[in-house]
């Protein structure tokens, strides 16, 4: 074991930006019960985050005096109880950040970089489980700590399961996914040329109605946003499709999942051809589905009927959406557009225009 000494903040964060170190970051966050103070929770995480000494932590090389740093090094011969340090001389960088403001108050954000990207893996994973694993009567070893951590510790432990969090999306270069798109159906009340030609799909109107039994039902997919959020770390979701309100139990699932995933869940939002979404803006709200994707692709009501093979009041159903949301200081709102050759490309311009206006991108 060979813990590291890295003498200033300068040197600390020239390696955490490194590229090599950079792309081989692994994270969770861990909620930090508030009934106690904040700083003698993160102590109480650093104090478990040492590995037995392995890890070293310093108390001044972050400009933040609430966040917490460690570094070490994990040679060939690693104990047999620190799991996956088998290549020689892997440095390890620590970075445990508490949260502020409303959103992140209460939560704090445990970050691993690595010059190997599997030891960055199972150091998370291990800091992790040893937080949670940590024995509640168990006192300070470290001299350099403050005493009085245990109630610390023990609120710590039983407000964060770190087994799940260690089980978060990672993919093949150790990256972790945060956002999670889910496509509610196939089907859609529109037929664009580019998309679902009436030549390929019929010329279905494809209007709201319950799902058929080949679809995830809307308490699957409750439950399937609910594991991601609540286990897996995902923090953002879309919902898709096809078109996502054609099914008739939409505000069902909209619903479920603000109730399921509560404040775990920081942006939910939905990319829709907006032709029916108004009826739905109130259970949006309420459940705090406020970035809306929009899809526009003229603003020429007599160019829709090619595109989309629907008639032009479905363009001005969703130009009245579009200037209903962008009025509306809750929610966020983007318009898509497919470019078509000879079709809109001389539109361009009106669409940057169109984006000029507050609150639409």
């Amino acid at each position: 074991m060979a813990p590291v000494d890295i003498p200033n903040a300068g040197d600390f964060f020239s390696m955490w930006r490194h590229h090599a170190y950079h792309l081989s970051e692994q994270s969770a966050v861990v909620s930090i019960t508030t009934s106690f103070d904040c700083r003698d929770s993160l102590l109480a995480l650093a104090r478990s985050a040492t590995l037995g000494g392995v890890l070293k932590l310093h108390s001044q090389l972050d400009a933040n005096p609430n966040n917490l740093v460690l570094c070490g090094k994990f040679p060939a011969d690693s104990p047999e109880g620190i799991q996956c340090f088998t290549l020689p001389n892997a440095t390890v960088l620590v970075r445990i950040e508490v949260g502020t403001g409303p959103q992140y108050a209460g939560k704090a954000r445990v970050a691993v970089r690595s010059s190997e990207p599997v030891v960055a893996l199972a150091v998370r994973d291990d800091l992790l489980l040893a937080f949670a694993e940590l024995p509640v009567d168990a006192e300070p070893s470290d001299p350099n700590f403050d005493s009085g951590a245990a109630q610390g510790r023990r609120l710590l432990a039983s407000s964060c399961d770190a087994k799940q969090w260690s089980k978060a999306v990672s993919d093949k270069f150790a990256r972790q996914h945060t956002y999670l798109r889910l496509s509610l159906t196939d089907k859609c009340n529109m037929r664009c040329q580019y998309c679902m030609p009436p030549s390929l799909y019929g010329d279905d109107n494809d209007e709201i109605k319950p799902p058929s039994a080949n679809y995830l039902t809307a308490d699957e997919i409750v439950t399937l946003a609910s594991e991601f959020v609540n286990d897996l770390g995902i923090n953002k979701i879309r919902l898709t499709g096809g078109e996502p309100t054609v099914r008739s139990d939409f505000p069902r699932i909209v619903e479920g999942i603000a109730e399921s995933c509560g404040q775990r869940l920081g942006q939910f939002g939905i990319t829709t051809n907006g032709v029916v979404l108004e009826r739905h803006l109130p259970v949006m709200r309420a459940a705090g589905l406020l970035h809306v994707n929009v899809s526009l692709d003229t603003l020429v009501a007599a160019k829709f009927p090619m595109i989309s093979n629907r008639p032009e009041a479905y363009w001005r159903r969703t130009r009245k959406l579009i200037d209903s949301l962008r009025s509306d200081p809750d929610f966020r709102l983007k318009v898509n557009c497919v470019v078509m050759r000879g079709v809109n490309d001389d539109e361009l311009l009106d669409f940057v225009e169109l984006t000029r206006e507050e609150n639409l991108n």
